[in-house]
């Protein structure tokens, strides 16, 4: 009958993919505890730089590597052709330097990737670093080796061509300030931002 409404349901399918990263050290030694943020998805044809990494496109900032260095997450995609997506490093294994470049990779519906031929950006190496001690005297160092002051803050640098770029801030405890480990090719300044009062 020509005059009989017709009911049509359309479902749509959420588009999900899997992705296991394999954490490593400059010797192939597998490392625990390194924490990435992900972010995605970008299309296929899109350009990613630190620029567009920005909270709209952030999913998460929990991907942790185990014991065995390896470290599984899924994601929804919006288009069946596939996504790319952006993992980036925001805190390094124990005695590591942060691997602070996007890593990129694609991922299209039901794949299961793994760190291996056909997804080698997958697997992130971490190199060993260099830790920065400070300690803080009052008075003279030689006359008064005792007297450590706490509480006081330095402001870390990085030189980055002609630049230099802060990246961090060091606060001492027991007049000790450690930084988190440095790049050994790296060029580095430290900088007083506050103190005791007297």
């Amino acid at each position: 009958d020509k005059n009989t409404d017709v009911t049509i349901t359309v479902t749509n399918r959420l588009l999900k993919a899997e992705a296991t990263i394999l954490k490593v050290g400059e010797e192939g030694e597998r490392l625990s505890g390194a924490t990435f943020a992900l972010y995605g998805p970008f299309a296929l044809d899109e350009e990613i730089t630190k620029d567009n990494l920005t909270a709209e496109k952030h999913l998460r900032s929990d991907i942790t590597t185990g014991a065995d260095g390896t470290a599984t997450f899924q994601v929804d995609l919006n288009n069946s052709a596939g996504n790319k997506f952006a993992l980036v490093e925001t805190t390094a294994p124990d005695g590591y330097v942060k691997d602070v470049t996007p890593h990129i990779f694609t991922l299209t519906p039901g794949e299961s990737a793994t760190a291996d031929a056909d997804h080698p950006e997958l697997r992130i190496e971490n190199r060993r670093g260099i830790t920065l001690q400070l300690n803080k005297f009052g008075g003279l160092r030689d006359t008064d080796p005792e007297l450590l002051l706490d509480e006081v803050t330095f402001m870390l640098w990085q030189k980055d061509g002609g630049n230099w770029q802060s990246i961090g801030t060091l606060r001492t405890e027991n007049g000790i300030a450690i930084s988190v480990p440095l790049d050994p090719g790296g060029i580095y300044a430290v900088s007083e931002s506050s103190t005791l009062t007297g």
